[in-house]
């Protein structure tokens, strides 16, 4: 990536962690950064899908986040701050995923780990692979497999994204079209393979009781 347009991410990056933290002192919030697939910009065949983030990018965000001493939440810290149990630093951001994608793995993973930073994310179980998969960058969703899902656990905290309901139906999220007995089953069924009670911010309306 050239230096011009990495240092219009950066810019980006601390134009929305500027705003983000001043309203977090003000208001109470915490900014969250969501990503789902990492490519290098040399292997990216999918130049215009906009939930690619380059390697090149990712990694400099990361760094600046480090460099600018920011603390980057859990999860359960973001859930225990958010119910009034204990407080964050000024400078806080949470690091979200989804989708649960192989290139979590390999690209956003060391990356993370070299920071000591935590992140969430959000997986789609019935797509994780007992065993991994070669990685093909030609193909747009590669998933993850347990193994992987487990030696990340050092890093990331997991949440639902669904087992089996990511998906369109006749145009209609299977969230919506399907029934309550359905949709609940899936997210059960989610939770207790990830051993979590967190779900995306979209699903909150869907209460589970434990």
């Amino acid at each position: 990536m050239k230096l011009g347009k990495l240092c219009l991410v950066s810019l980006a990056l601390m134009t929305i962690l500027f705003f983000c933290t001043k309203a977090q002192a003000a208001e109470g919030g915490v900014p969250v950064l969501l990503y789902h697939h990492i490519l290098k910009k040399a292997e990216n065949p999918f130049p215009s899908n906009s939930n690619i983030v380059s390697y090149e990018a990712f990694s400099e965000q990361m760094a600046y986040l480090y460099n600018q001493g920011y603390h980057t939440a859990t999860l359960s810290e973001l859930a225990s701050y958010l119910n009034g149990a204990i407080t964050l630093p000024p400078k806080t951001v949470v690091i979200t995923f989804d989708d649960g994608m192989k290139t979590n793995y390999l690209y956003a993973y060391p990356v993370l780990k070299k920071y000591g930073f935590k992140a969430g994310n959000f997986l789609i179980t019935n797509r994780i692979s007992e065993t991994p998969v070669p990685f093909n960058p030609t193909v747009l969703f590669q998933p993850l497999s347990w193994p992987e899902v487990n030696g990340m656990k050092d890093v990331f905290q997991y949440g639902s994204h669904t087992h089996g309901l990511h998906n369109l139906i006749n145009g209609t999220s299977a969230l919506i079209s399907g029934s309550d007995q359905i949709i609940l089953q899936d997210l059960e069924t989610s939770r207790g393979l990830l051993n979590t009670d967190f779900l995306p911010i979209h699903l909150a309306p869907i209460i589970i009781e434990p």
